[in-house]
């Protein structure tokens, strides 16, 4: 079975936190999104997707398709070489194992890796059968349980 690493987007590749209020702001400014800065280690994502050894999907929650639009634009720029099925956007709130084992129609497994800052979307991955990789920053939501 092949590997498939799921990375989620905000505060994982995109420097979400750097900007006071953002989700509120999404409201009003909806392409926000789009300018913020990508984190560290981008450069050995985009080596991980040419390389072609494992399956790289994109998983985001996001407001609406509006911010799914620029959340896209984002990616063109950051992600060029993703392959665009391989990209997933969800609701807030909504639970990323759920939508992806919907979406593609599979199961978790061991071999489907989710990296994320948000505790609960890895506690829910692993309630499916996945495992969690744990991107910690200085959000509230980060804070470790059991990661």
């Amino acid at each position: 079975m092949r590997t498939r690493l799921f990375l989620d987007l905000d505060d994982t590749l995109a420097n979400f936190s750097e900007v006071n209020n953002i989700v509120n702001r999404f409201r009003t400014e909806p392409n926000l999104f789009e300018e913020l800065k990508p984190l560290k280690g981008l450069k050995n994502i985009n080596n991980l997707i040419n390389s072609n050894s494992i399956d790289v999907y994109v998983i985001s929650a996001s407001l609406n398709a509006v911010s799914d639009y620029y959340k896209s634009k984002w990616i063109d720029k950051y992600l060029t070489n993703i392959n665009k099925n391989n990209i997933v956007f969800c609701r807030l709130g909504e639970n990323k194992a759920e939508v992806i084992t919907k979406k593609l129609n599979t199961q978790l497994s061991d071999y489907d890796y989710l990296l994320d800052d948000y505790t609960k979307n890895l506690e829910e991955w692993t309630a499916f059968g996945g495992k969690g990789i744990k991107k910690y920053n200085d959000q509230p939501h980060s804070i470790p349980k059991k990661w």
